[in-house]
Parts: structure tokens; C-alpha cells; sequence
């Protein structure tokens, strides 16, 4: 960890302001009075000190964070962040960041595009600072084309449930984990938080394996048969995944008349009913109904998948998944889906029926789990759904989903006796670049980007992608 253990991270960039989240997760004592400025070319456009705290988890002794939101800032412009103190006269930087508002239009091909990084699966086992690096190494030195605007982590930032410590009931030891888990990855992940702002969306380990079910044969998670222990969980997990990921239900970040994006937490309120609360489900289903130009949908898990075995995913709640398949295609609009999770990477298209094409960027793992965690998250691109919606019964020549092979992520072969006795994914994050081409038409380019290998004569991660995926989203004519 670094020395003076502060985390900030730039969150919810909109056109006009950005929200700052700082904090000290492990701290036994509040904080001082603090000051975040935010300049534009080294002048200062706004201050503000910061001297009253929260407690990110409930009912634990330790650990402080606060949440500002800056506004009256411009559109597609890019500003510096500062976190400091003041001691005696004496002002000492204690963090630094840089981001961009976000453009009021879609940039015209042949300008900048706007871009969004794309990654889930993070576990700091063997990590040792290469995704951090990967992502500051792009963001500072790569051309513009690829550096990313924003970021969009889709889950499993933590894994709570990773180690046979699971197993203590006791509610504060539970707490006092997961903020340990949470300080940690948040110091490893400080050069991902302070460029550009992000977004975060919870999945399973950031609660437990297959949230919010625990019918696996897992040791380590038998103690959350009990409802207490399972209470005191949820809360506390929920704590993080809220108070910490600032994490929403859903959102709509909508730039211009070009893009309509819908960040959708399909896990926090997961039941035996559906994926979604009906609440959140149902706005969901009426962004989608509603669009009236491409759209993004960011969600955990893949929507060009088959229905789970023994974990559930979208598709293993057939009511949900149908009418939310049936509401992407009902505007003619083309869809781009980003999503994680599966522990592979893959990009997939298929027609959808009400004429637009529905295309899903699939960006996972930042890091696989070691020893004999490895199989639980050992993945390879398998789950090759020939139709769409995935059927039993093909006879009724539902569209072929198209899999653009020449765009899949290498792998590294298992070795057996070591920290990695599984097949793995190369560990990757992704760049998904739109410039506007006309009213109503964008052009995508997805790069991706390997945290464990580097092109030292570029001074940047190496490319996973042979070429760049490119495709047209075009909204209805």
C-alpha cells in the first residue's frame, strides 16, 4: 500500500461535473480537514475542504470515506484533480488525478472518439501492479484514438469470498475483511481510478460465488446457511458495493442525440424471480423500448449466452431474459452489450428481430485466481450459443449469432503442480472507441489491451487483438 493510504476515485463524469470519492478504508481515526481542487490547465476553477467523514461499513471502528459532487464544469473538457492538506502552513499532496467531462455529441469521425475502457475480475493474488500500469501506460501515451474517457468495471472488483477465512461467521471479523479486501485492491487500483472517471457495477464476488443463491458445494461458504451469518453479509457486502463502489441500480448517461448508455445491476437485487428487482427491471425494459438512437447496455453477464448450469446466469431467468431480448429489438436501433464475468473475451453479433443488430463486447479477466482457487475462475470462449435467443429446438431459424474468431483472446495451457494448473484466458481489459460517422450512425473500434505482456518499443500493454473490431451502430431510418 502506499505510504500515506488514501484512495480516491473520479467518478460520474457528466457534461457538467464529476463526482470525487476519497477515503482511508483501514484508518482507526478520522482524517484531518482535506482540500480537493480541480483545475483546467493548471488554473484553478473550484476548491473545496472537506472535514466531515462516513463510515463505509456499518457497525465496524475503522475506515472513513467522503463523496463531493462538483458541478458548472464543461463539457469535453479535461481537468486535473488534487487531494492535499494544509499543516501548519505546509501543503502536501496526497493524491492526484486527471479526467474529462463528457462530450455533448458523439466526436465526428477523423476527431478524438470517445472512449470506454472495459474490464471485470480483479483479484491482487499475482496482480503485482501490471493492470494499473497497462491502464496508466494507455492513458497517457497511446494515441488518442485508443486512450480511454472512461471506465466501466463490470464486476467482481473484490472477491469477498475468495479463502477458507469465509468460513468465520462471526459479523466483525466479516466487516473487517472485506474492508482489509477493499483497501487493498482500491491502493492497487489507484492508476485505474484517478484517469478518467468510472463506473462500477457489482457481480457475484463482490457478495458471494452465485449471489444471492448458495446451492453450490463450496466449504468456504456453508457458514451463510445460517441467516444470521447471511444477514450480516449482505449488509456488510452491501455497504461496500454501495458506500464504497458507489454503485447505482440503474443509470442512463445519454450523450447527445448520438448515444443512449444504460448501466443495468442485474445482481444486487437478484432473486428467484428474475435477475432485477421488478422496479429496476421494468425502467430498464422502458429505456430500451424508448430509444431513439444506438444504445449501450452495460451489464454483469452476457446477454448472447445460454442459461446456466449450476450458476445462474441472465438467461437461466427465462421470463426476464425474454422480454428484455424482446425490448432491445422492439426500436430497430443497433445494440452494443458490454459485459464480463465468464472469465474469457469475445465479441459476437446477431440480427435481432426487429431490425437492428445487437453486438456484445465481452472483457474478462483483469486477473485469474491462482493455486487452488484457479478453477473457479479458469475460462475459455466455450459457451457458443448457435441462435439467438439461445433454443433448444432450432428448427425455427432464429438468427445465427455470428463469433468474430479473428478477434478472440489468446490463452496460457494449465500446467499441472503449479499456481495455474488450469487453461486461462491472457488477462485483458478493452477499449471501445465511437465516432459519429452521420446522424444516427457511429463507428465502433474495440481494441484489447494484455496486462501481463508489453510492447516495449510502444511503451504500452501489447495488443490482444490482431486488428481492431470494427462495426456500425446505426439507430433506425
Amino acid at each position: 500500500m502506499k505510504k500515506n493510504n488514501w484512495s480516491m476515485v473520479i467518478q460520474r463524469a457528466s457534461t457538467s461535473g464529476v463526482d470525487i470519492w476519497i477515503g482511508k478504508l483501514l484508518a482507526k481515526h478520522a482524517p484531518g480537514a482535506v482540500q480537493i481542487d480541480i483545475l483546467k490547465s493548471d488554473e484553478l476553477i473550484c476548491s473545496r475542504a472537506i472535514n466531515t467523514w462516513q463510515r463505509p461499513f456499518r457497525r465496524l471502528s475503522r475506515g472513513f470515506y467522503h463523496l463531493s459532487q462538483f458541478t458548472q464544469l464543461i463539457p469535453g473538457v479535461h481537468y486535473k484533480v488534487e487531494l492535499s492538506c494544509v499543516e501548519d502552513g505546509v501543503r502536501t499532496l496526497l493524491e492526484q488525478g486527471q479526467f474529462s467531462t463528457l462530450p455533448e455529441a458523439i466526436p465526428a469521425l477523423g476527431q478524438k472518439p470517445f472512449t470506454i475502457a472495459l474490464g471485470s475480475c480483479f483479484a491482487n493474488q499475482d496482480d503485482k501492479g501490471r493492470v494499473a500500469a497497462a491502464y496508466k501506460a494507455l492513458y497517457e501515451h497511446a494515441d488518442e484514438s485508443v486512450r480511454p474517457d472512461v471506465t466501466f468495471l463490470v464486476g467482481d472488483q473484490v472477491y469477498l469470498d475468495l479463502g477458507f477465512a469465509s468460513m468465520i461467521p462471526f459479523s466483525q471479523f466479516i466487516r473487517r475483511r472485506f474492508a482489509k479486501r477493499y483497501a487493498t485492491n482500491w491502493q492497487d487500483l489507484s492508476d485505474v481510478f484517478t484517469r478518467g472517471a468510472t463506473w462500477m457495477l457489482p457481480d457475484d464476488h463482490d457478495y458471494w460465488n452465485d449471489f444471492p443463491f448458495n446451492d453450490l458445494p463450496i466449504l468456504a461458504l456453508q457458514s451463510l446457511k445460517f441467516p444470521v451469518v447471511r444477514d450480516k453479509w449482505i449488509s456488510a457486502a452491501n455497504d461496500g458495493v454501495f458506500n464504497i463502489q458507489s454503485s447505482r441500480l440503474l443509470e442512463i448517461i445519454d450523450i447527445g442525440d448520438d448515444l443512449s448508455i444504460c448501466l443495468a445491476n442485474a445482481r444486487t437485487t437478484r432473486s428467484a424471480e428474475g435477475f432485477m428487482a421488478e422496479a429496476e427491471f421494468t425502467k430498464l425494459l422502458d429505456w430500451a423500448k424508448s430509444l431513439r438512437t444506438p444504445g449501450v447496455l452495460v451489464v454483469q453477464q452476457l446477454l448472447l449466452d445460454e442459461a446456466g448450469g449450476e450458476e445462474r446466469n441472465l438467461a437461466s431467468f427465462t421470463h426476464q431474459y425474454q422480454a428484455l431480448v424482446d425490448a432491445l429489438a422492439s426500436t430497430g436501433n443497433d445494440i452494443l452489450v458490454l459485459s464480463g464475468d465468464v472469465h474469457f473475451g469475445r465479441i459476437a453479433s446477431v440480427e435481432l428481430a426487429g431490425g437492428g443488430r445487437l453486438t456484445e463486447v465481452v472483457s474478462s479477466p483483469l486477473t485469474n485466481l491462482k493455486g487452488i482457487f484457479n478453477g473457479l475462475g479458469a475460462g475459455i470462449a466455450n459457451r457458443l450459443p448457435v441462435h439467438f435467443p439461445p433454443q433448444l429446438d432450432t428448427a425455427n431459424n432464429s438468427p445465427k449469432v455470428e463469433y468474430h474468431s479473428q478477434n478472440v483472446l489468446g490463452h496460457t495451457k494449465g500446467r499441472y503442480f503449479s499456481q495455474y494448473p488450469k487453461d486461462r484466458t491472457n488477462e485483458h481489459f478493452m477499449t471501445i472507441s465511437l465516432s459519429r460517422i452521420a446522424d444516427g450512425e457511429l463507428e465502433l473500434s474495440v481494441d484489447a489491451w494484455l496486462v501481463r505482456e508489453w510492447d516495449e518499443q510502444a511503451s504500452l500493454p501489447a495488443k490482444g487483438f490482431v486488428a481492431p473490431f470494427k462495426a456500425r451502430l446505426k439507430a433506425k431510418s
